[in-house]
């Protein structure tokens, strides 16, 4: 099918009994509304990139309006014709790894092989690389950590708390439950612990300045 884009047009465009179908439009060459048999609407361009059939997808309409959609393809076809290989690219940016990838490869190839405490590392880079984990390696940069501190830093300032980390809260977090008289299992559980004796340190950290503050009470 082919004709002059028009929101009209791709508004009533009908999905088909089976597979899929291309509307194409006539102004920009290999610009095309890809419509499926479950009435997924996806913005495509395709055409020969270096001798090679290629379909780059562009993105879904309605998330991208159809001058968003055309002004891609357009760059496409500007890319192609400076040389540029728009599908080799994102074809990379598919193959590049996110920091949870490199995460898991530090502790199956390193971190299980050479230290014993490899589980601490598992249970820190589950908790600390959250926010980035699906990240790809080439999209992380200062300025993205740094807005992950200053969110933190504009909390802590608004609560009036002075040199906090938020590592400080997990502890203080664990001293309570601790001081609650709660188990080393639910301890564990909540600050995300790997081994039973990391519990039981703070555990008896609290246990320690307890006595000591019982011991400091002057006598009644």
């Amino acid at each position: 099918m082919a004709g002059r884009f028009a929101q009209r047009l791709i508004d009533s465009a009908k999905s088909p009994n089976k597979g899929q179908v291309l509307i194409r439009d006539g102004e920009v060459i290999g610009f095309a509304l890809r419509v499926t048999a479950n009435g997924c609407k996806t913005w495509v361009w395709d055409g020969r990139i270096r001798g090679q059939m290629r379909r780059i997808t562009i993105g879904r309409h309605p998330d991208l309006s159809l001058n968003e959609a055309r002004a891609e393809a357009l760059k496409i076809r500007h890319d192609i014709a400076v040389g540029v290989d728009p599908w080799g690219q994102r074809f990379k940016e598919r193959e590049e790894p996110t920091l949870s990838m490199l995460a898991n490869i530090y502790i199956e190839s390193h971190a299980k092989e050479h230290k014993r405490s490899w589980r601490d590392d598992e249970g820190r880079v589950r908790i600390h690389f959250r926010p980035l984990a699906r990240f790809r390696l080439s999209a992380i940069n200062r300025e993205i950590v740094s807005r992950w501190h200053d969110a933190w830093q504009r909390i802590r300032l608004r609560a009036g708390l002075k040199g906090v980390r938020i590592h400080d809260l997990r502890r203080t977090c664990g001293s309570w439950l601790a001081e609650s008289g709660h188990s080393l299992h639910l301890i564990g559980k909540v600050l995300n612990h790997s081994q039973p004796t990391t519990s039981a340190f703070m555990r008896d950290s609290v246990s320690v300045r307890s006595e000591k503050h019982l011991n400091e009470m002057p006598p009644r």
